[in-house]
């Protein structure tokens, strides 16, 4: 596995926020390796939320401290309940989402280290990649956007400025 900084680095050393994303686009072919990232999630503080009708493919992970809330505001006719500081990552064919609500860093970020686990995996070509922050009345802005794994982990490994 590789050592290098969080993702989510450059919008803790900024201030910026409220939320923290990623969002990055994998090649079609990586559809296999990003189930298995999920998987992997899963092991490192996630808790995988069941599928709903309308997404079924959507894999949706959301750090184990706040799973019980998260999954019961998704039941229909439940009492809805606001979770404002959590982690919350989406998974659906080619596409990572994640979301740092209010900036909620961990030490030892696993979604990064997973992310630069992929590279080694055939077929898991990185398309693009942002790293934004915004929200709760804030406009989101983009930090950092690139192409392919050379600039995603030229980021991570970048000394700050």
């Amino acid at each position: 596995m590789t050592t290098a900084r969080p993702w989510y680095w450059e919008l803790s050393q900024r201030g910026s926020g409220p939320d923290w994303h990623l969002l990055a686009t994998f090649a079609p072919l990586g559809a296999a390796a990003l189930a298995d990232a999920a998987r992997r999630m899963e092991r490192m503080g996630y808790t995988r939320v069941p599928a709903v009708a309308r997404n079924e493919s959507l894999i949706t992970l959301i750090d184990s401290a706040h799973a019980a809330q998260y999954i019961e505001n998704t039941k229909e006719g439940a009492a809805q309940r606001n979770i404002l500081i959590y982690r919350l990552i989406e998974i659906d064919h080619t596409h990572i989402h994640a979301t740092y609500a209010y900036g909620w860093a961990e030490e030892g970020d696993a979604l990064s280290a997973v992310m630069l686990d992929l590279r080694a995996i055939p077929g898991t070509a990185l398309d693009s990649w942002q790293v934004q922050a915004g929200g709760e009345g804030y406009d989101y802005i983009t930090v950092r956007r690139g192409v392919g794994w050379q600039s995603f982990t030229s980021y991570l490994e970048t000394p700050a400025q």
